[in-house]
């Protein structure tokens, strides 16, 4: 926004001109400490939210101190753009800006603005290639229309109302997400289990593991139902990474590598990168032919235990176990991937030690298979992937009017800083006589601050002169 599109009695002012970061540090446990820290993880994405507290007394570092009425900024990504008003006081992270708003600026329609903007272009890293993080330097710097004090009242209060609508539309939306997912998840455990459809069972699978000699057990009460190991019936491996700083294994590739984190999708269209003919020839990684399922065997957040086919001939990283089934065992594979779909829960439990409990191909290749004659299979297959492309089709609405909320709330907020949501009052004070009085403050309180610096240290002077009694 220029200065020239700025509504009646609004200025472009920046951040620092604004807003105070504050610095005020404090040792837990030390004399007028908060009662409660506030970290990264304890402000929610929803705007002014607080959704955790811990207790600072087992904390051993220095924390910034936030007053009730501050602004608390998360500068560290992934976390960048929570913001939340603190309630009471709090000792709170490093990687936490505390911003004090005078008295005469709204500090929610400043945490709107701060919320509202992407600050990821300024987020660097430092020379330990730690996080990135924003600095104070670069948001002090940035513009904010700001208008009149009044009128950031009324912006807020149009603003709230108009954004709890929405939210509450998103919120709703969120809620019938789960829901899609639970059905989802719900077929596919009704057919596995077979309670889709009602068929006769054969011994057509039964015959051809005894052809094999590929053994496996009777499912009592169950006639052609049968229980064996995903190891017995499939080939499982899995993959590497070529060494990064190789530029043999990287550079104008021309095979497909897929890693962990593709396999949150139904099927792999598309690799993560392209590795060389150098890579395969001489590291433990192997093409995988396209129909391979692709099992998750650790990875951030909930990718480990999900299951993914390839749809494109691929390699993969070692944090993926490959199933491929031969020749006329292929014929288990659509069952195979739903029941392991279907399991997904369970086989995150599979994993043990260290903090984040990894599979690992013995795991996988150990695996139950519980799995009826392959008529029976057909049947349960195409009923499942018949109410699964009707649960696709309402996730896929769920998500369009989600995207839909999403540009809504932009637009009321491009509408406020814009000066579009309320009217102008040409009764209220200026926001030029806004900024020109937080100077004249902050002017008095750095001669005040200097002055008591002086009178300080003169004092410091005058007692070491003072001759011993």
């Amino acid at each position: 926004m220029r200065k020239t599109d700025l509504p009646l009695g609004w200025v472009l002012a920046k951040i620092g001109e604004v807003v105070a970061q504050e610095n005020s540090k404090m040792i837990p446990g030390s004399a007028n400490s908060p009662k409660d820290f506030i970290g990264l993880d304890d402000i929610a994405p929803e705007i002014g939210s607080i959704i955790g507290r811990q207790d600072p007394s087992n904390l051993t570092s220095a924390g910034n101190v936030a007053e009730i009425g501050d602004i608390m900024y998360c500068r560290l990504r992934p976390y960048l753009n929570k913001v939340a008003i603190a309630d009471q006081r709090y000792l709170c992270s490093g990687e936490l800006l505390i911003l004090r708003i005078p008295d005469d600026v709204s500090n929610l329609f400043v945490t709107h603005w701060l919320r509202s903007q992407d600050f990821v272009k300024y987020a660097i890293a430092n020379s330990m290639g730690d996080r990135p993080r924003v600095y104070w330097t670069a948001i002090a710097e940035s513009e904010m229309p700001l208008p009149p004090s009044r009128e950031q009242v009324r912006i807020v209060d149009e603003l709230e109302r108009r954004l709890s609508h929405v939210d509450a539309a998103a919120a709703g939306l969120r809620s019938a997400l789960k829901r899609v997912h639970l059905a989802r998840q719900s077929v596919r455990i009704a057919a596995t289990s077979g309670a889709l459809v009602e068929a006769l069972s054969s011994d057509s699978l039964s015959k051809l593991l005894d052809e094999k000699g590929i053994p496996y057990e009777r499912v009592t009460g169950r006639p052609g139902w049968i229980i064996t190991r995903l190891g017995k019936v499939a080939r499982v491996g899995s993959g590497s990474t070529p060494k990064r700083g190789d530029k043999r294994y990287w550079e104008n590739g021309t095979i497909p590598w897929v890693t962990s984190g593709q396999v949150n999708q139904e099927m792999i269209h598309v690799p993560a990168a392209l590795i060389t003919q150098a890579a395969l020839d001489e590291t433990s990684v192997k093409i995988w032919p396209a129909g391979t399922l692709l099992l998750a065997m650790y990875g951030e957040g909930k990718t480990r235990g999900k299951c993914a086919e390839l749809a494109i001939n691929s390699t993969c990283n070692q944090a993926c176990a490959a199933i491929y089934l031969e020749n006329d065992l292929s014929d288990l594979q659509p069952f195979i991937k739903l029941s392991l779909q279907s399991r997904y829960e369970e086989n995150r439990g599979l994993g043990g030690g260290g903090v984040q409990e990894n599979l690992n191909l013995g795991l996988v290749k150990e695996m139950p298979l519980v799995l009826p004659d392959f008529e029976v299979q057909a049947k349960l297959v195409a009923e499942a992937e018949r109410r699964l492309s009707l649960i696709d089709v309402a996730e896929w609405t769920i998500v369009a009017n989600i995207t839909k909320t999403e540009q809504l709330r932009r637009s009321v907020l491009a509408a406020a800083f814009d000066g579009q949501l309320v009217s102008q009052d040409p009764n209220d004070e200026p926001a030029e006589r806004l900024i020109e009085s937080i100077r004249e403050r902050r002017a008095k309180q750095t001669t005040a601050k200097t002055d008591d610096e002086a009178t300080t240290r003169s004092s410091t002077k005058t007692r070491k002169k003072e001759p011993s009694k």
